[in-house]
């Protein structure tokens, strides 16, 4: 009989452990269904869009976002004489938009033109008509005439210096 008794308290600590791993193996298993349950809520309610989002999509809606805040200031036509080297004398017309970051920007701008427009004679008067040739020369030209416009306009900043028109003659 005390085998019995041994045996029977085996078989009992088997079933109270079976139950106590049963008990655990439920609980994991509710906690992860809760966990999937709030991923697939917080992924439908666009929560874990910045983290599923590749990031050239997000620099893609990033770099939409701030197009819609672009604006555009024609400037008034510019006409140069040029230095030609020669007696004939040559003339460099352009027109130019600046392209600013907000509309904010663009009193700032309108009270510095006048010099701006001193700046831009300057660095056109000493141009060539050979360093006008070329699409080389119309980055060459729009990077100066950025260069220039930033320093004189700090802290703000223009994002780009638009040619609509150039013409030497």
């Amino acid at each position: 009989m005390a085998s019995d008794d041994i045996e029977n308290s085996g078989n009992e600590q088997e079933k109270e452990s079976g139950g106590k791993l049963k008990l655990i193996l439920i609980s994991i298993i509710l906690v992860l269904l809760v966990l999937a349950g709030a991923a697939g809520g917080a992924y439908y309610l666009g929560y874990l869009d910045q983290f599923l989002i590749s990031e050239d999509e997000l620099a893609k809606q990033q770099n939409e976002a701030q197009v819609q805040e672009i604006t555009y200031m024609d400037l008034e036509e510019v006409l140069v004489s040029i230095n030609s080297g020669d007696n004939k004398q040559k003339y460099l017309k352009l027109r130019l938009s600046l392209e600013l970051s907000n509309q904010a920007d663009q009193a700032a701008v309108t009270n510095a033109l006048p010099r701006i427009k001193d700046r831009f004679q300057g660095f056109l008067r000493e141009l060539r008509p050979e360093e006008l040739q070329g699409s080389a020369a119309v980055y060459r030209i729009k990077e100066e005439l950025l260069t220039r416009i930033n320093t004189l306009i700090r802290p703000l900043k223009i994002r780009e210096v638009l040619i609509s028109d150039m013409v030497v003659q």
